[in-house]
């Protein structure tokens, strides 16, 4: 059983960091080749900024996660040369403590601007997008109570860890609450109160690999719950797949049956202008330690 907390805004085209940004770089960087992994693995990453070692950071993964954290983009946004998913590395940095999580990819970029020689430029491309848009029958999640209020935590309190109910999913404290994730037996349970439907577009883009751009026209806040098979989702590099719309191997139904079903919404496959990074120029390996 395994918990995922996601929140913050979702912005369809995040803007990629520019290359004219005030460089910061490591004050220790080592980087070697690491054997290469399944496509659809995640990378890995600990230590730096709110952590408890934020003087040192180690990430692992392919050359494209690389891209993907420095310049603020997901991966669906770099369309380069297929390498840049096999091609893996480790990254053990040396920072200082009170170094900031942008502070942190700005180092990131100006580690792959001077060991790959990076360039790059934006350009708007028409990409695979899927639209979420309300089903035949309407929506079937409830619109917030917003005079529902959390309760602020005394100085140095720390909060109870979470219950699950009988069904998988995370009990939610009183106001307020991003998504979060619970996932047992290969189906995640989100829940989530007081959000945006382009928060669980967010969290549905994430999953399918492609933008999800929010049709629905609901501009509220609504308190909503979704569970769905987890089989052969969330690539973070390679090609997305299709959503199945039956019900999958895992037992639990797909992404596309527990949208209709459970809320009342559909997926849609168009094509929409996406700002890309076109890659200019990278080398394969980078320059010595």
């Amino acid at each position: 059983m395994r918990a995922i907390a996601v929140a913050g805004l979702f912005l369809l085209v995040p803007l990629a960091r520019s290359q004219t940004a005030e460089p910061l770089s490591f004050e220790v960087a080592t980087l070697k080749p690491m054997p290469a992994r399944p496509s659809s693995a995640i990378y890995s990453f600990n230590g730096g900024p709110g952590t408890s070692d934020p003087g040192r950071f180690k990430m692992d993964g392919a050359l494209k996660a690389f891209l993907v954290r420095a310049l603020g983009i997901k991966p669906y946004q770099v369309p380069g040369p297929s390498w840049l998913d096999a091609e893996w590395f480790e990254l053990v940095a040396k920072l200082p403590p009170t170094t900031t999580r942008e502070q942190l990819d700005r180092m990131l970029l100006t580690m792959l601007v001077e060991r790959f020689h990076l360039t790059y430029h934006h350009e708007f491309r028409e990409l695979p997008v899927y639209e979420l848009l309300v089903g035949k029958n309407g929506p079937s999640f409830p619109e917030s109570d917003l005079s529902v209020k959390g309760t602020p935590l005394e100085p140095g309190a720390r909060r109870a860890p979470r219950a699950i109910d009988e069904k998988g999913f995370f009990l939610l404290r009183p106001g307020p609450s991003p998504f979060v994730g619970n996932l047992a037996d290969g189906i995640i349970h989100w829940a989530s109160a007081q959000q945006p439907v382009s928060e669980l577009a967010r969290i549905l883009e994430n999953d399918l690999g492609r933008p999800v751009v929010d049709k629905t026209g609901l501009t509220g806040k609504y308190n909503i719950k979704i569970a769905y098979s987890r089989d052969g989702l969330r690539p973070m590099l390679g090609k997305p797949p299709e959503p199945a719309d039956n019900t999958t191997p895992s037992g639990g139904p797909s992404l596309v049956k527990a949208l209709q079903d459970q809320l009342g919404l559909k997926l849609e496959s168009e094509k929409d202008p996406i700002d890309v990074i076109v890659i200019d120029h990278i080398e394969r390996m980078p320059t010595e330690n």
